[in-house]
């Protein structure tokens, strides 16, 4: 795979975007906003994703999706759930697919769905 250059970090304003002239690019910005809900943390997954596959030959996006971690505090779990609504869907699932014992754990799986569905999505529209 050549050199991929989608996503950028824009210092002025601190966030990590999508290059308009990117190949594949409503197919990025589906990964990231159907499935990302337009969070920070879906673009900075695809930043890191884009990374690793230009530094790697031998990516693997199994390996990388396996090697992916919740975030390690309560409030951040916490805020991230409640920045969108829909979000809910994967508490659910981390409920009653993963058999969470307490929140935390619910919240840290829930989360770790998410980047997961999140990263493959944003892959998959890199290999279109």
């Amino acid at each position: 795979m050549k050199k991929l250059n989608a996503f950028y970090y824009n210092k002025e304003n601190n966030s990590t975007c999508v290059k308009q002239d990117c190949k594949n690019y409503s197919d990025i910005l589906n990964a990231v906003y159907d499935i990302g809900g337009g969070h920070e943390t879906a673009y900075g997954l695809g930043l890191d994703i884009q990374k690793a596959i230009n530094n790697d030959k031998d990516f693997s996006i199994d390996s990388y999706i396996e090697a992916l971690e919740p975030d390690v505090y309560t409030s951040d779990l916490t805020n991230w759930l409640g920045s969108r609504n829909d979000f809910v869907y994967y508490l659910t699932e981390a409920i009653t697919e993963y058999g969470a014992q307490d929140g935390f754990q619910a919240l840290a799986i829930t989360q770790q769905i998410w980047k997961q569905e999140v990263a493959r999505a944003i892959y998959e529209a890199f290999t279109k």
